[in-house]
């Protein structure tokens, strides 16, 4: 629950901001790892059943996997 809480101000400034000026669609960029830590640590706690226990299982096994040949890729 902390991660939400180092980006609200940000994100609660932004939409004060917004008020008063064009937005850009570069102001919330740093809030983007934040959203991605949240939904991983929202991932890697839920618990399916049935189908999807087997595809959380692979999904789990694969994402270092494909994060590095992405990584690799994108050089």
């Amino acid at each position: 629950m902390k991660l939400p809480a180092t980006v609200a101000p940000l994100i609660l400034y932004m939409l004060f901001h917004a008020t008063h000026d064009r937005v850009d669609g570069g102001w919330l960029a740093p809030v983007y790892p934040a959203v991605a830590l949240s939904a991983a640590a929202a991932a890697q706690s839920f618990e399916g059943s049935g189908a999807w226990r087997g595809l959380l299982r692979f999904i789990r096994r694969a994402a270092t996997p494909v994060g590095i040949a992405a990584a690799l890729g994108l050089v």
